[in-house]
């Protein structure tokens, strides 16, 4: 690999590479991204120039071995499926430039971590089992939210109503497989850049007054 002295994107999906392997990923300084997801990788070194990095499927211990990362550029984080504590994984990160974050079906028991991702614009949280309890926190991470999808989670119409005028720019949001009723659209007209959302397999009946 060390011939490969301009490589950008790796992708080793489902490979057998371990935490071992890994640490040879050191020697490529211009690597930008990697894919490792249903690896047996559960921490990798820390790579100056990446900007993307899939650990999908993982049983993730820490994205990285450093404890602080000093101007880290990773922009897109994929853990979907990975099995992780949110707030041990990230919270010490700096992750301030992340924009997206795919957390499908993965394990997440709290929202803490995010606060560190302000910048964070594209959020998947499908499959994750949260419930209305979570929605508060986004008031602390959402202003630059424009894509969320809690499909299939516990989130009811109170949920949605906690998120009014906490994502100013959200555009697109799916909440396939939830919980909420027709009280939903109360709430959904405080979403002042909504373009798309989706209802399907929800209790909306069509039968309330304001619809």
């Amino acid at each position: 690999m060390q011939a490969l002295e301009h490589l950008e994107h790796l992708d080793l999906w489902g490979s057998k590479v371990t935490n071992k392997g890994a640490q040879d990923l050191k020697i490529l300084k211009l690597l930008k991204s990697v894919n490792l997801a249903m690896t047996e990788v559960t921490v990798i070194p820390c790579l100056d120039s990446l900007t993307r990095l899939n650990l999908c499927n993982c049983s993730v211990e820490s994205i990285f071995q450093e404890d602080i990362i000093v101007g880290c550029l990773l922009k897109e984080l994929f853990l979907s499926g990975s099995e992780f504590s949110l707030r041990d994984s990230i919270s010490s990160l700096n992750l301030q430039n992340v924009h997206l974050l795919d957390l499908a079906s993965a394990r997440v028991r709290d929202l803490d971590a995010l606060v560190h991702m302000q910048e964070l614009s594209i959020l998947d949280l499908s499959y994750t089992g949260l419930s209305d309890a979570f929605m508060p926190k986004f008031s602390e991470f959402g202003k630059n939210l424009t894509w969320l999808d809690l499909s299939n989670t516990k989130i009811g119409s109170e949920g949605i109503g906690a998120l009014a005028g906490h994502v100013p720019k959200l555009e697109q949001l799916s909440l396939s497989g939830t919980l909420v009723d027709d009280h939903v659209f109360a709430y959904l007209v405080h979403f002042p850049a909504l373009c798309s959302v989706n209802l399907s397999s929800t209790k909306v009946e069509g039968k309330h007054p304001f619809i």
